[in-house]
């Protein structure tokens, strides 16, 4: 089943918006490594940004329609 992960902790050091404004996050060393085994699954893309995400939703559904 071909899989799309949305990753959230994919930089050492980022920031995020909170509900009073943007914030530091700094993900954990296990979180980075997590997203690195992911990108080496098979059949799974892995997005780090909303376009990236509307991109792979793109090709994946146009892979259905081309199935169907």
């Amino acid at each position: 089943m071909p899989c799309i992960v949305f990753a959230c902790d994919t930089a050492p050091e980022m920031t995020t918006e909170a509900p009073h404004g943007m914030v530091p996050v700094y993900p954990r060393r296990i979180d980075l490594e997590n997203v690195e085994r992911l990108r080496g699954f098979e059949a799974t893309t892995v997005v780090e940004t909303v376009p990236e995400l509307e991109a792979a939703l793109s090709v994946r559904l146009g892979e259905r329609a081309s199935n169907v």
